[in-house]
């Protein structure tokens, strides 16, 4: 339950909506920089497609479906190594790539083979 203190005797009321709260005063700051605050206007009828989409190619497959074993697995260990991956040129490999789960991530960072192994034995400058 909500207890209301009693307002010292003297000190004028003064109405939440009156007080500047933090939120107005940072978007005033914001708004003070801009050269308007008129909203652009929006079209009616559908909107145009956004400039990323990109066409579909009928010979595209979906990065699932891809079978990464047998297109990067050399040796058939059911492990995809950073040698294969160098050696087949999909390394660094993100954990967004269909073969990232067959990989090892030792530092757990989500890309595999980030550093070549000469790069790897030489000490920092």
């Amino acid at each position: 339950m909500l207890v209301r203190q009693p307002r010292r005797r003297g000190a004028p009321k003064v109405r939440t909506h009156d007080r500047p709260r933090p939120e107005a005063k940072a978007l005033e700051g914001v708004l003070r920089f801009c050269l308007t605050t008129e909203l652009p206007a929006i079209p009616d009828g559908p909107l145009p497609p956004p400039a990323s989409s990109l066409p579909e190619t009928p010979d595209a497959k979906p990065l699932e479906s891809i079978d990464a074993l047998r297109l990067w697995d050399d040796n058939r260990n059911g492990r995809i190594t950073c040698t294969e991956a160098r050696r087949h040129g999909i390394a660094p490999v993100p954990f967004t790539h269909p073969a990232y789960p067959f990989m090892r991530d030792v530092d757990s960072d989500g890309v595999v083979c980030e550093k070549s192994p000469v790069n790897a034995l030489r000490a920092p400058p």
